[in-house]
Order: structure tokens, then C-alpha cells, then sequence
């Protein structure tokens, strides 16, 4: 896991120097969440925990060529807020990296944004119990994303449709999860933002359930 987070860092740092050479905007955004966690195994609810993260994600926008245009590279790290007790079904930490592209739309007073995207996520939990055995300890898989963002005054919601794909560490085949966003500017470049977020996965039925908020800076 180390290894892919240093590579991932990696290359966000390559993209953001980058970036200077093409866009006429940049920003960089860290965040921090918070939230609670419901996992779901075989169809059936294993538990809640509490959810920590922290994540930075890079903005670029106005290319010379495509005016409008908005590209986003990121990584957000979570592990749990608690002790995982006898819950070892849940995971207990992981990471995500990932790519969005983006251009607004406007309409009155209202700009939409419909976004494409593309994540690695890597899952971890407790190894060598014997409640999990023959299961996963670590599962790895990529994600494509689709939806809209809108945006009116200093409010906005994006929502999100996530399918994963490419799974590897257990014999989980891939379900169509999303993500709601609805959120405020509470003061310059701060933002609050209320997720909802839901990963899905069948054979067998699993499900992450994240339910939070997220206080972001745009620097």
C-alpha cells in the first residue's frame, strides 16, 4: 500500500508542476473527512464505525484551447476513527486515486458541470482471523465515475454514479454504487460539504456505506 501511495503522490506532483505550463488556473485543494461507516457481507450488515480521512486533490482550468475546461488529480486516505473489535469484516483502512474532467454548463443562474472520471481504490483488514478466512484481507480494483455537478450561488450538489472494474483480492464481481455531494461556501475558498457515498459489489453481496462531511480549502 505504501509503495502505491508514493507512486500516486508521485504523480500528482508531476501533474501540478506541470499544470503551470498549460492552464491559466490552479488550485490545490487538501480536505479532511469524517464520517461513519455501515459494511454489509454476504447481504447482510456487519456493523458501523467511524471514518477518518484526509485527501489533497489538484485543479487545473482555462486551457488556452478549451476554455472551461476543468481537470482534477487527487488522493484520499481513511482508516477507521475506532477500534475494530470483533468487527474484523470491515475494512480498517485503504486509499484512492483518481482523475476527473469536467465543464460547466450554463443555464440562468445555474452552472452545471458534467464530470467524467476514473479511481484506484486499495481496501485493507485485519489479516489472519479465522471469522475471514478464505476471504480477502486486501482488495484492489479500478472505478470509472459519471455525473453532474451544479452549482448556484454558494451552494452546489454533484452526484455520482461509480462502477468498479478490474477486481482483484476475493471473487467479487462488480455492482453500480454512487455518491451524493451537497454542500455550501461557508467563507472565501472553505467549503462544507454532506456525502453520501455508497461502493457495491456481488458474489457475495457487500456493500460500503459511507454517511459524512468533508471541510475542504482552495489555495
Amino acid at each position: 500500500m505504501r509503495k502505491m501511495v508514493c507512486v500516486a503522490v508521485a504523480v500528482l506532483v508531476l501533474f501540478l508542476g506541470a499544470s503551470f505550463a498549460y492552464a491559466v488556473d490552479f488550485e490545490l485543494e487538501p480536505s479532511i473527512r469524517a464520517a461513519g461507516m455501515k459494511w454489509k457481507e454476504n447481504g447482510e450488515s456487519e456493523g458501523h464505525k467511524s471514518y477518518v480521512g484526509i485527501g489533497i486533490q489538484g485543479n487545473i482550468s482555462d486551457f488556452s484551447n478549451l476554455p472551461g475546461l476543468k481537470l482534477s488529480l487527487g488522493l484520499h486516505e481513511w482508516r477507521m476513527g475506532e477500534a475494530v473489535d470483533e468487527d474484523v469484516e470491515i475494512p480498517r483502512q485503504g486509499y484512492r486515486a483518481f482523475v476527473e474532467i469536467s465543464r460547466p454548463v450554463e443555464y440562468l443562474e445555474i452552472s452545471f458541470s458534467p464530470c467524467l472520471g476514473a479511481g484506484f481504490e486499495e481496501w485493507h483488514r485485519r489479516e489472519e482471523n479465522p471469522k475471514i478466512a478464505g476471504s480477502w484481507q486486501s482488495l484492489r480494483f479500478f472505478s470509472a465515475t459519471a455525473g453532474v455537478r451544479a452549482d448556484y450561488k454558494c451552494y452546489f450538489a454533484k452526484v455520482v454514479a461509480i462502477q468498479p472494474f478490474n477486481i482483484e483480492g476475493g471473487t467479487l464481481k462488480a455492482r453500480t454504487g454512487y455518491e451524493l455531494n451537497l454542500g455550501a461556501n461557508l467563507w472565501k475558498d472553505l467549503d462544507l460539504t454532506l456525502f453520501y457515498k455508497e461502493t457495491r459489489f456481488s458474489n457475495p453481496a457487500t456493500e460500503m456505506q459511507l454517511t459524512g462531511a468533508a471541510v475542504s480549502y482552495r489555495f
